[in-house]
């Protein structure tokens, strides 16, 4: 690697760091174009102020890729249900609204999405299909 490469690489982490350590609110939904509105929200019920703005960032940019906690996806879930609630639609909430409605419809909304379901998809919703019945009869 070069100097100016490593320079210039040094540089952009650098950027990266200062932007998260300079980051007052990390914003918890699951889709990064959902933040604006999700900050919007935030700042309608008092949790931020407009200030803040500038200094949000989205949870992945905290997160490297596969290191998501089963706390940072229920929060992000919260976050996807607060936008729900106000009317924005997300894939989590189109995701269970198709669950609910049984797995036909689950598996042509997955279709809508992926174009052609591979095995692994279509064993992940037979997966799923299997759980939740594990799940209603526990009910």
């Amino acid at each position: 690697m070069t100097r100016a490469f490593e320079r210039r690489a040094r540089r952009m982490i650098d950027i990266a760091h200062d932007r998260l350590g300079k980051s007052k609110s990390v914003i918890w939904c699951f889709d990064p174009e959902h933040m604006p509105a999700m900050i919007d929200l935030l700042i309608a019920k008092g949790d931020l102020g407009e200030a803040d703005r500038p200094h949000c960032v989205h949870w992945r940019a905290v997160r490297g890729s596969g290191e998501a906690t089963q706390e940072d996806i229920a929060r992000s879930l919260d976050g996807d249900a607060m936008l729900e609630e106000a009317g924005i639609r997300t894939i989590t909430g189109e995701t269970y609204r198709a669950w609910k409605q049984g797995p036909q419809v689950l598996e042509a909304l997955y279709r809508e999405w992926l174009d052609e379901l591979t095995p692994d998809n279509l064993q992940f919703l037979a997966d799923l299909e299997s759980k939740v019945q594990e799940w209603r009869l526990r009910e």
